[in-house]
């Protein structure tokens, strides 16, 4: 699982791709399914950016999904994958955060 802070509402851009990303998605564009914590499902697209930095961004329903659940810029979110590989699957949950 790993931890982001939601910057950008139309896309969550930017994940780096060592770590969850290096693990859990394919190096290629792609679709795939987020669930979230509520059990909807979000068809979204996976771009694969590999210029300078390798780096993901996500999209398609991603702006549909933070609008309907009304995250706001700045909240913590965690994205989660069944197994270590290609995953078509994604789960995503909201974090609150006490510090």
């Amino acid at each position: 699982m790993a931890v982001y802070v939601l910057i950008n509402i139309v896309f969550l851009q930017t994940l780096e791709y060592a770590g969850f990303c290096e693990l859990s998605l394919e190096n290629k564009n792609s679709i795939i399914k987020i669930i979230d914590d509520c059990g909807n499902r979000w068809d979204c697209i996976v771009i694969y950016q590999s210029l300078t930095d390798k780096k993901f961004k996500i999209g398609g329903q991603w702006k549909r999904m933070v609008d309907a659940r009304r995250i706001k810029l700045g909240a913590y979110i965690m994205l989660g994958a069944p197994i270590a590989g290609n995953n078509k699957t994604i789960y995503f949950s909201r974090r609150r955060i006490t510090i």
